[in-house]
């Protein structure tokens, strides 16, 4: 279940290091995202990395969205994806995962996880 402060859509970009370099370009498109839609909450989840690494990776691609912690997989491995890269999106809302796919492209060019994001409903978020 979603955390009950959750408003709006919430994404998630699941990636472990192993692979690079295709999850760097989705990554770093991801900032895209994150200046086009500040009503979306995008993460990124970096499994079987060090903190260091992680924090490592997110300052040299200059990430602009928070990029979660998994040393262990375990996270990884409870959400329970068929491989990696995976892409999440939540419609905090409604409690409902209203996508889910791996890191592909859909025919344009673009990223399906990216089109995807850009194309759902705007939401006024309360500040």
């Amino acid at each position: 279940m979603l955390h009950h402060s959750c408003v709006g859509y919430s994404a998630v970009f699941v990636f472990t290091r192993h692979e690079e370099p295709f999850f760097t370009d989705e990554a770093v498109g991801l900032n895209q995202i994150a200046r086009e839609r500040p009503d979306v909450a995008l993460f990124g989840l970096m499994a079987y990395s060090t903190a260091d690494e992680v924090r490592e990776f997110a300052r040299q691609q200059q990430l602009s969205y928070p990029v979660l912690i998994d040393t262990d997989g375990s996270i990884l491995r409870r959400l329970d994806v068929p491989r990696t890269p995976w892409n999440f999106i939540f419609d905090c809302s409604r409690q409902t995962l209203v996508y889910q796919g791996p890191a592909v492209e859909n025919g344009s060019g673009v990223p399906e996880f990216r089109d995807k994001l850009l194309s759902i409903d705007k939401v006024t978020v309360p500040r």
